[in-house]
């Protein structure tokens, strides 16, 4: 707590007394609170993607993706609990570290990091207070800024979220990430560089027992486990993107990424829940770990980067260690793929967008992916798109090989074949979106209820159909999402067939440009389906056919704000808890708590 507001003084002191210009990207009178910014980040392609950051935004509920991350204007839960999306995902990555899917969103990488075109300093701050039984609270701190007329621009990102589980113990659980770029244009020569460093620490509460008759998630009492299990993870590393203009049109790219990835799981009491460890003494220990080398050597060989092929070199070492007196040395694995991309590729109305991949040495040897997208533009408002993706992957190496405290296997798992189709048709000028999407795979793998890996021989179809709506009604603003979702293995996964979610506000511009105001409702829903279970020990989601949830409502209320180059939330979560329940869950032995009041602000700093 005291960190957080530590830091909130330190910036608003510094950068609110910093002398005040009027930047060339600003648009307007030198009085406008409207900042557009430019915002450059790497794709799939290994070229650049362009975002603009424009606070210009009179619908404040309605962010862009890279905003709604740095203003979590939606229910958090409890911070660094296991987080499960409702909608269909492939939860199982296969990306070498499958340990670690429940906290990736947490996570920030080489493809979240950003560099920013701005001729001024420029600061961006949010602080988001939670319900003070949990003490759960989000700071997030961005300074950048350009010199050489935008040629030169370095910047630093730091975000803190720190919560105390809701168990009697009142245990921290904190997540800290801090990233740092840097990015040089001279005339042929291009260089960025990005280096990231997270670190979440998560203890365990082991979830609430609730099949216990008149069972309260406010009484510390139905608490199922107090011995604090504690989850370390580490993700560290840096990313290095250079080019060189050959000609006007080819250039050559070498990428360079180091990353050192680990989860440490520690348990003080052998008596815990997950039964009991494989290990006589007392505290047991288990950690896996990842590092990897890749060097990329790519070659665009047209003026605007579209066309290009790749060669990676990819050297990791796994590893883990079960004790303090007992480790198992790391195991090399080397991986090399061809990699051909094209990006944009314009034929009247219709623009094409391929990237295909084939591995061909030591354990991959023979793995390969690819995916197009087709769009075709009716008008510059109105498109169609269509993706589609095949992957033939050999299952992650710690689905093969695992001994720990808890959980032990020994596995020849087949190569995972699976086929997406998806298509969209969007209109920007009705505020509408429908879509289907349609997934197939072969030898899926899934960890049973007895926490261990298995694979399904049999093919896996899973249908998806969605509609995204907005309406306007003068001040009145309705947002609509509605899913409707099947598969042919509910014993395999675990989905719900229906979700629907809202948004129903007043949108009140009240100074064109510096003020604005927000006031409404936030409901979402879905149907009744067994929810996940989590394993503290592994990290991993497991099966659950005991409890079901879903079949109930959430709204959350909210009043939020835009002053000039300010943005003010106020929320009130779980506002219908008194009506139903006190609770919902997600995931099994996780509770979402009742109603709380959450208080956050965002600031734009002209430096």
């Amino acid at each position: 707590m005291k960190k957080i507001f530590s830091f909130i003084i330190f910036f608003s002191v510094v950068f609110a007394n910093a002398q005040h210009t009027t930047p060339n990207n600003f648009v307007g009178t030198p009085d406008s609170a409207v900042l557009k910014i430019k915002i450059f980040k790497f794709n799939q392609y290994n070229s650049v993607d362009t975002i603009v950051l424009d606070t210009s935004q009179k619908h404040i509920e309605l962010f862009d993706n890279y905003t709604q991350d740095l203003v979590p204007v939606v229910n958090l839960g409890q911070i660094a609990t296991p987080s499960l999306p409702l909608v269909f995902a492939n939860r199982i990555n296969f990306d070498g570290f499958i340990f670690l899917s429940p906290y990736k969103n947490y996570l920030l990488d080489p493809k979240s990091s950003f560099y920013f075109q701005n001729n001024n300093p420029f600061t961006d701050l949010t602080y988001l207070d939670g319900p003070k039984i949990r003490e759960e609270q989000n700071l997030n701190a961005i300074h950048t800024q350009s010199f050489r007329n935008d040629s030169v621009n370095v910047g630093l990102r730091f975000n803190m979220m720190t919560a105390m589980n809701i168990a009697d113990n009142k245990s921290n659980s904190s997540i800290n990430k801090l990233s740092a770029w840097y990015a040089r244009k001279f005339k042929n020569y291009n260089l960025f560089v990005s280096i990231y460093s997270n670190k979440i620490k998560r203890i365990e509460n082991g979830g609430i027992i609730d099949t216990m008759p008149n069972f309260d998630p406010t009484n510390s009492l139905t608490f199922f486990l107090k011995e604090e299990p504690a989850n370390i993870i580490l993700y560290r590393g840096y990313y290095i993107n250079h080019s060189y203009n050959l000609t006007k049109s080819i250039k050559a790219r070498h990428i360079f990424q180091y990353s050192r990835i680990s989860k440490t799981f520690i348990e003080n009491n052998m008596n815990a829940f997950l039964g009991a460890p494989q290990l006589s003494n007392f505290q047991t220990y288990d950690s896996i770990g990842l590092r990897s080398f890749d060097n990329t050597f790519n070659l665009s060989i047209d003026k605007k980067n579209k066309i290009g092929i790749s060669f990676t070199n990819r050297i990791q070492r796994a590893y883990y260690f079960r004790g303090y007196f007992y480790n198992l040395n790391g195991i090399f694995l080397t991986d090399n793929f061809l990699s051909g991309n094209i990006q944009n590729f314009a034929i009247g109305n219709l623009t094409l967008s391929a990237l295909g991949n084939f591995h061909f040495i030591q354990r991959k040897a023979g793995d390969f992916d690819g995916k197009f997208e087709l769009k075709y533009f009716f008008t510059d408002s109105l498109y169609f798109v269509f993706n589609q993706s095949f992957k033939k992957e050999t299952p992650d190496y710690f689905l093969d090989y695992y001994n720990g405290n808890y959980q032990s296997w020994q596995n020849d798992f087949g190569d995972i074949i699976s086929f997406t189709a998806t298509a969209r048709f969007i209109s920007k000028k009705y505020h509408f979106e429908i879509g289907a999407d349609y997934r197939q795979y072969t030898n899926y793998i899934y960890f049973d209820s007895l926490i261990s890996p298995n694979q399904v021989n049999s093919t896996i179809n899973v249908n998806t159909l969605w509609l995204h709506k907005s309406f306007y009604f003068g001040p009145f603003v309705t947002d609509l999402n509605g899913y409707w979702q099947q598969t042919n293995a509910n014993y395999v996964l675990n989905i719900p067939e229906f979700v629907a979610s809202g948004s129903f506000y007043l949108d009140v511009p009240l100074v064109k440009g510096a003020l604005a105001l927000n006031l409404g409702l936030n409901a979402s829903f879905t149907s009744s389906f067994y929810a996940y279970a989590y394993s503290p020990s592994i990290g991993a989601y497991y099966q659950n056919f005991k409890t079901e949830t879903g079949k109930y409502p959430v709204i959350d209320l909210f009043l939020t704000g835009k002053i000039k180059s300010a943005i003010i939330i106020l929320r009130f979560d779980h506002a219908n808890a008194w009506l139903l329940q006190n609770y919902y869950q997600t995931t099994e032995h996780y509770h979402l708590y009742h109603h709380y009041l959450r208080f956050g602000v965002r600031w734009w700093f002209k430096n």
